[in-house]
C-alpha cells in the first residue's frame, strides 16, 4: 500500500483522536467535571485567561478544526476530488502555527503542562507533517 493510499486513514484517525481529544475538554469546560490528568498542570492551564478566546474555550474550536479536516478527508474518499484533501491538508498550516503558540504560552506563560494540551499538540504536529509532502507537491 503506497504513501498517497494511505493518507486519508492516516488523517481520518488523527482527526478523530484529536476531535475526541478536544471534544472532552470542550465538556470538561461546560460540565464542569473533575478531569482525569495524570500530571498536575492541567488544570492550571484550562483555568488560565489563555483558556478561552472570543468567549468560547480554545477546545471548542480545536473540535471544529478536527472535525472540518475530518470531513475534508471523508468527502475526499467519497467524492474522489482531490481537492478535498488538499483543503484538509491546508488547514494543517495555520492548526499547527496555532499549536506552536499555545505550547509557548504552556511552557513560558502559565508554566504548566496539560497533557490533553500536549495530546492535541502532537495530533496536530502529526497531520502537518502528514500533510507536508501533498502540500509541497502541489507548491511545485
Amino acid at each position: 500500500m503506497s504513501f498517497k493510499s494511505l493518507l486519508p486513514f492516516l488523517l481520518i484517525s488523527l482527526a478523530l483522536l484529536g476531535f475526541l481529544d478536544a471534544v472532552y475538554l470542550t465538556a470538561q469546560h461546560y460540565l464542569g467535571f473533575t478531569l482525569a490528568c495524570p500530571i498536575t498542570g492541567c488544570s492550571a492551564v484550562l483555568k488560565s485567561s489563555y483558556a478561552i478566546f472570543l468567549g468560547f474555550p480554545i477546545a471548542l474550536f480545536g473540535a471544529l478544526y478536527y472535525l472540518v479536516i475530518l470531513l475534508g478527508v471523508v468527502a475526499y474518499l467519497d467524492r474522489k476530488k482531490e481537492v478535498f484533501l488538499l483543503g484538509a491538508a491546508l488547514l494543517t498550516i495555520p492548526g499547527f502555527l496555532t499549536t506552536l503558540g499555545l505550547i509557548y504560552l504552556q511552557l513560558f506563560v502559565i508554566n504548566s503542562i496539560c497533557l490533553y494540551c500536549m495530546i492535541s499538540a502532537l495530533t496536530t504536529t502529526s497531520l502537518f507533517g502528514l500533510s507536508l509532502p501533498l502540500l509541497l507537491r502541489k507548491i511545485r
